[in-house]
């Protein structure tokens, strides 16, 4: 058996993966019957993980993104700068939503819609495309991709 943790202590216990050969078989695509595919769950809780794309992340990976974002406003423009109160503000509202509690198996996707949906709570004049191209990684991919 492998062992997959949970990432905080929000979770309460570390997720271990069944066996391979136990998997069950589940839509790998919200809504997508023709993409079935052997998802592993926890034996101690019985949480399946999620395969969807974007995969979920820890509530570290969003804290991140918040900081990049208050970087890109700063030097974007200083009047339109996220100040510590929104800083504070958008810290909280993440940590209480339940969608970045535990990746294990929660869909990415519905974490990327919770996060701009917070981000937009506190400062509504943000378009949703710059909030998630200022995600971490989303710079990278973008390089790479033009790089072939």
């Amino acid at each position: 058996m492998s062992e997959q943790l949970a990432d905080g202590p929000e979770a309460g216990h570390g997720h271990l993966d069944c066996r391979p050969r136990e998997r069950v078989w589940l839509d790998r695509e919200y809504r997508a019957p023709a993409s079935a595919a052997r998802h592993p769950y926890c034996v101690v809780c019985g949480t399946v993980r999620s395969l969807t794309w974007p995969r979920a992340r820890p509530i570290g990976f969003y804290q991140s993104a918040l900081a990049t974002l208050k970087e890109h406003l700063e030097r974007a423009d200083p009047k339109s700068r996220l100040v510590q109160v929104h800083s504070h503000l958008l810290a909280n509202r993440l940590a209480a939503r339940p969608e970045f509690e535990d990746p294990y198996g929660t869909p990415g996707e519905v974490q990327l819609h919770a996060y701009v949906e917070v981000v937009r709570s506190v400062r509504p004049d943000l378009n949703e495309e710059l909030i998630l191209r200022l995600l971490p990684g989303v710079r990278r991919r973008r390089r790479e991709e033009a790089s072939l």
